[in-house]
């Protein structure tokens, strides 16, 4: 008996596993880049956050410093505790804000954006040796709204879901720079308390 349910919860993990569509398998504990105390934290509470939290940690820093791998390695923790995750890479993320809401599953899905628990949207811009964000968040919020004055359906989504934004090159620790990405969330009517940024 013991040996089947253990058969049982490995198929079920490997399903979960596979169908958050990583680009690599990788677990939390194989990431060994330099992180500060206070970034674990926000890693570990975005961890603990339930499915209906909404919580959304921001990742930044330079090429090379394991951004999408830390990532990853936060999202196939929570795909092994058997919660529906997603992988999506910022390009197909932005034709995913256009597909109209009777879009069927295709063959190879069992939740999409829209239905999973937790989601991370990969490489929205990129890093060293290119400076310049090629996607700005004012730009990113026109993807979300469908180039129209506000989609309020694609907003609530995004609102109420678990997220991790990979985005490009470290934010500068200026007070005096403006952190637009963070206003861009805030815009979107997500509480400031659940936004966490992660500078690697």
């Amino acid at each position: 008996m013991n040996l089947l349910f253990a058969t049982r919860y490995w198929f079920i993990t490997k399903m979960y596993q596979f169908y958050a569509r990583f680009p690599f398998q990788f677990r939390l504990s194989q990431w060994d880049f330099h992180i500060e105390d206070e970034n674990k934290l926000k890693v570990d509470t975005f961890l603990g956050a339930s499915k209906t939290d909404g919580e959304h940690l921001l990742i930044f820093g330079s090429l090379n410093t394991g951004k999408t791998s830390l990532g990853v390695g936060i999202l196939n923790e929570l795909s092994i505790r058997n919660n529906s995750c997603l992988y999506v890479s910022a390009i197909k993320m932005f034709n995913y804000f256009f597909k109209d809401e009777g879009d069927v599953l295709e063959s190879h899905e069992i939740w999409n954006w829209k239905t999973a628990d937790y989601v991370m949207i990969d490489d929205i811009n990129p890093s060293e040796p290119i400076q310049d964000e090629l996607i700005s968040p004012k730009k990113l919020l026109s993807f979300i709204d469908t180039l129209k004055p506000e989609n309020k359906e694609n907003r609530a989504l995004l609102k109420n879901k678990n997220i991790i934004w990979v985005l490009g090159n470290k934010q500068p620790k200026d007070i005096a720079h403006k952190d637009t990405w963070k206003k861009m969330l805030l815009d979107i009517g997500i509480e400031e308390h659940k936004i966490a940024k992660v500078n690697l």
